[in-house]
């Protein structure tokens, strides 16, 4: 509860802030989105857990499935955060997208995607229809408990959303690709016998989906580096489990990290000392993703060294500073030199 009480004093301080401040800061909207999605994410596990209560005294917690994330992102959401909205924003006259919000709020998650799949069998559907049942598919499986109905509702749910994705633009495309990820994930933990298909086609999923966030976003950006961060995660999964050459993958991994790094004093020499005075929340996020990565792979990143910085602070803390062929040139530059980032 002590975390609880800790938001709220948060929220209260940014009900005072000047909302001018909070527009000028273009990747407000994003943080503010990640936020919402992860405490109704929280507030969906309290009051709607899907998996049997049993599994929470198994005394092997690490053979029961991964709960997934059941909350759809917060452009489908109502003003109050408690359901799914069933006006869309794009058409307040469709009835299949109403019908399926009204199925999805009332726990009919089989019904949800029924209307779903025969609208998109008519026509080509909204992303927020895709987001409806992909949101459902997850629940489903999360009932099903790795029985076989699971692995058959998986499977559907891998087939409706690589049916769904062509035909759109980049930004619906990178919804769908972490859609497909999360799917794949689940079916790779049902479907042993083929595993080391799905687990290529999880790899070029991620790969695919960062190339994208690139050209979207920039490198030094929270959600292309949050894609690295995948790619990364994947590596260390798959070396446990298979020998196979995977050197492109890690070469691609380094390649994004230094590019995430030259980009990132862009972004310093684009946005000067308002960075500084600002503290930009996701900024520091950025950089703390991104030092995570190159800690990973220390050994070969390019420029940059991560070494403990002294700080007013009798505790010593870590953050980032340039290794010394570049910290003459950008001495009296970088807004990120009084910046400590903390695990």
């Amino acid at each position: 509860m002590n975390r609880i009480s800790e938001i709220e004093n948060i929220l209260h301080r940014l009900v005072l802030i000047d909302e001018t401040s909070l527009i000028a800061n273009s990747d407000w909207n994003d943080v503010a989105d990640d936020i919402v999605r992860k405490l109704n994410m929280v507030r969906a596990q309290c009051y709607r857990p899907l998996s049997p209560r049993s599994l929470e005294c198994s005394p092997r917690p690490s053979t029961s499935p991964r709960l997934l994330d059941l909350t759809p992102p917060a452009s489908t959401m109502s003003s109050a955060a408690s359901e799914i909205s069933e006006m869309p924003t794009t058409c307040t006259t469709d009835l299949s997208y109403q019908s399926a919000a009204h199925a999805f709020n009332r726990e009919i998650f089989s019904r949800c995607v029924q209307i779903v799949e025969a609208a998109d069998k008519q026509g080509h559907i909204e992303i927020q229809m895709i987001t409806l049942a992909h949101h459902s598919y997850i629940a489903m499986v999360n009932e099903a408990d790795k029985t076989e109905d699971a692995l058959k509702l998986a499977t559907w749910w891998n087939k409706f959303l690589e049916g769904v994705e062509c035909g759109r633009p980049n930004a619906e495309v990178l919804e769908i690709l972490e859609m497909r990820t999360t799917a794949l994930e689940s079916l790779i933990e049902l479907d042993d016998t083929s595993r080391d298909s799905l687990v290529q086609k999880l790899i070029d999923t991620l790969v695919r989906s960062y190339k994208i966030s690139c050209v979207v976003n920039r490198h030094f950006h929270s959600r292309t580096l949050r894609r690295l961060e995948k790619i990364a995660e994947w590596l260390d999964e798959y070396e446990h489990g298979d020998d196979r050459n995977v050197s492109n993958i890690e070469t691609l991994l380094q390649n994004g990290i230094d590019d995430a790094l030259l980009d990132r004093q862009r972004y310093e020499s684009e946005t000067g000392m308002a960075v500084r005075e600002r503290r930009d929340p996701n900024y520091i996020m950025c950089c703390e993703i991104l030092r995570l990565l190159a800690r990973r792979n220390e050994p070969t990143t390019a420029s940059y060294d991560l070494t403990e910085v002294k700080t007013t602070s009798s505790h010593p803390t870590t953050g980032w500073t340039l290794s010394s062929e570049e910290s003459q040139s950008e001495e009296a530059g970088s807004p990120s030199d009084d910046i400590v980032i903390r695990l």
